[in-house]
């Protein structure tokens, strides 16, 4: 595994919250987006709060408020100046790593590496040494030091950006109706699709690959950008293509017929070929992940505690329910060890104060990372940390 780069985006259903975050105490009742890791391929978190009407990943975290915020809402702090990583001055005695620039709390070190006061933290990617996210009222592509630092602004006057990813020499980014590429060291920005309507995305070393929610496509165009769109799989059964991940043979996605029983988790060959359906009667599947054997995936369910965090073969066959009574799963990330996921709050009339979890790969006891977290989506993992965004955030959490 690890030829794929994948997107992270905001939750399915999301409903914006006010509460600032606070870490939870662990024990309680993949790579992805872009990130690297030994033996696992992930894919982008899956949301779509209201179906495609924004043309892309139609959360209320994408594209809502419009591009004509204030220009000087810039990443950092309230008066538009740069982030600096930093939330407090220094760590807490007790704390299992250094915490300089963060908040220790039963053992764990939270570091707000940047802030969008518009609240408008589109997608998220990993690759060392930086985090890289859009900010979609703003149109701004940014990133930031994975270990903390300053807040670095690589695009700007973009068209909504929210999906994006990362690999060893460029970034990519999806627009409201085209995919993009641009090099780390800030060159010129190569277009390469346009007239898409892409949701998330996922790369590897020769293409780009998104699901399309408007028509329930899944699609891929050449890195170069001097290639033809060639459509993998069509006809989805609700037509709302949502999350995707990859690995050294397929392209994964879930189908997303929000607040129904009639989604699906599903393969095709990266070339092309006979799309397969892993997993059926899902309900409102999200985001998902995959590993060498298995694929994970995010049901955020019909009402409150109603969702599940799933997982089943590569192959297809029955799935196995990691965590139930979650109260709307979006994102996914998986490791070695264990499977990590955000629960997205107002969607059902639940409490107030979203959570960061995770749990052994084949199930077991559910360890709460964060709580009261605002409307958390996108999280992703590295060897030592765990990353996600809410609302307005980009968040790391050592260890994980």
């Amino acid at each position: 595994m690890g030829v794929g780069f994948v997107l992270a985006m905001v939750g399915c259903d999301a409903i914006l919250g006010l509460n600032e975050s606070t870490l939870g105490d662990a024990g309680s009742s993949s790579m992805q987006d872009g990130s690297v890791g030994p033996g696992t391929d992930t894919g982008a978190a899956g949301s779509g709060d209201g179906g495609p009407a924004t043309g892309m990943d139609s959360t209320v975290d994408q594209g809502e408020g419009g591009p004509d915020a204030s220009a000087s809402d810039s990443p950092g702090t309230s008066d538009g100046s740069a982030g600096t990583g930093a939330d407090g001055a220094g760590g807490e005695a007790g704390c299992a790593v250094a915490c300089p620039s963060g908040t220790c709390t039963a053992g764990r070190c939270l570091t707000i590496l940047a802030t969008l006061p518009n609240g408008s933290v589109g997608g998220i990617a990993l690759h060392a040494p930086n985090v890289y996210f859009t900010d979609y009222v703003n149109g701004d592509v940014l990133s930031v030091p994975m270990a903390g630092g300053t807040v670095v602004t690589l695009a700007t006057t973009q068209d909504t950006p929210e999906a994006i990813a990362a690999d060893a020499t460029n970034v990519y980014w999806a627009n409201s109706a085209a995919l993009l590429k641009m090099s780390q060291a800030i060159g010129p920005i190569t277009t390469l699709a346009s007239g898409q309507n892409p949701t998330q995305i996922a790369v590897d070393a020769n293409n780009i690959y998104w699901t399309d929610s408007w028509d329930g496509t899944v699609l891929r165009a050449p890195l170069t950008g001097a290639g033809p769109v060639t459509t993998l799989a069509s006809g989805a059964i609700s037509g709302n293509a949502w999350g995707i991940a990859i690995d050294g043979a397929n392209v994964y996605w879930t189908d997303n017929n929000a607040g129904t029983s009639v989604c699906l988790v599903a393969s095709v060959p990266l070339d092309g070929g006979q799309p397969h359906t892993l997993a059926s009667a899902q309900v409102s599947t999200e985001d998902l992940a995959v590993n060498p054997t298995r694929v994970f995936w995010a049901n955020s369910g019909t009402g409150a505690n109603s969702g599940s965090v799933m997982s089943g073969p590569l192959d297809g066959g029955v799935p196995t329910v990691i965590a139930s009574a979650q109260l709307a799963p979006n994102g996914v990330a998986v490791d070695d060890t264990s499977v990590y996921w955000t629960n997205t709050v107002g969607l059902f009339g639940g409490p107030v104060g979203g959570t960061l979890l995770k749990a052994p790969l084949d199930g077991g006891a559910v360890t709460t990372l964060a709580t009261m977290e605002d409307n958390p989506s996108t999280v992703l993992v590295d060897g030592t940390s765990v990353y996600w965004i809410t609302v307005k955030d980009v968040r790391k959490l050592t260890p994980k």
